[in-house]
């Protein structure tokens, strides 16, 4: 399961819960590798040609793909 973690803390004063924000992005990314997030404190319009830009990775050739993978995932 993708994990789903509101950033809001990250943008506020050093504390308990931006340290409980920050182990949680970490936790995401070593055990899921993917996570959703939330929180930020500006709203970004994804729009066409940013999606676009984003969706690119897929249609790179395997070995492009490849490049970019963690290591760890590569056998």
């Amino acid at each position: 399961m993708i994990p789903h973690i509101d950033i809001g803390p990250l943008f506020g004063a050093a504390g308990s819960k931006r340290d409980q924000t920050d182990e949680a992005i970490y936790e995401a990314a070593i055990e899921v590798g993917f996570m959703t997030v939330r929180g930020t404190p500006f709203e970004t319009e994804l729009g066409r040609e940013r999606r676009q830009s984003l969706l690119r990775l897929f249609s790179l050739p395997p070995q492009a793909q490849r490049a970019l993978w963690k290591c760890n995932f590569e056998p």
